[in-house]
């Protein structure tokens, strides 16, 4: 499979703080049968804003393999798993799993804020929405320039890594 030169990352246009999303990665070319440091090839990254019915974040490869859905605290996990919110926050997990091959939750939140014991509930209740739906969580902390800058790159490949593994 040849690995495209440029591929467009869709942002919903609902979300308050958009991450960043770099115009360029590296990601290992997959024609090389044994990679080394040297395999990695650069694709252009075109980044479109569009309302989108599922997710915060996908590859615009008809069908979606990849969606990211980005929830920005543990407060908001707790308002999803353990509130009135949380039949409309399983219908939008039950979405996210049946719309792609590699379904993502990002909490972009820092592991240190787990010493609450409200938060460690809400984040037990998550993990027993996740697991049956095969949704992967992902939590990473945005609290700074560089760190939301980090976050944006991981995005853009774990929605191109996604395309590219499935084109194969």
């Amino acid at each position: 499979m040849a690995l495209k030169k440029s591929y467009t990352i869709l942002t919903d246009s609902r979300e308050k703080r958009p991450l960043p999303i770099p115009e360029h990665i590296t990601v290992l070319d997959p024609a090389v049968r044994r990679p080394s440091k040297h395999s990695g090839k650069t694709v252009q990254i075109i980044n479109r804003i569009s309302r989108m019915e599922t997710g915060d974040y996908a590859c615009a490869e008809a069908p979606f393999h990849s969606l990211i859905e980005r929830k920005g605290c543990l407060r908001e996990i707790c308002g999803n798993t353990l509130t009135d919110d949380r039949s409309r926050f399983i219908d939008c997990l039950d979405r996210l799993s049946q719309s792609c091959l590699h379904p993502y939750l990002l909490l972009t939140a820092s592991p240190s804020s787990l010493h609450d014991v409200e938060y460690e509930v809400g984040l037990s209740a998550l993990n027993r929405l996740l697991l049956p739906r095969r949704i992967s969580c992902i939590m990473v902390p945005a609290s700074t320039h560089q760190g939301r800058h980090r976050i944006g790159t991981l995005i853009a490949h774990l929605l191109i890594e996604g395309a590219i593994a499935d084109a194969a």
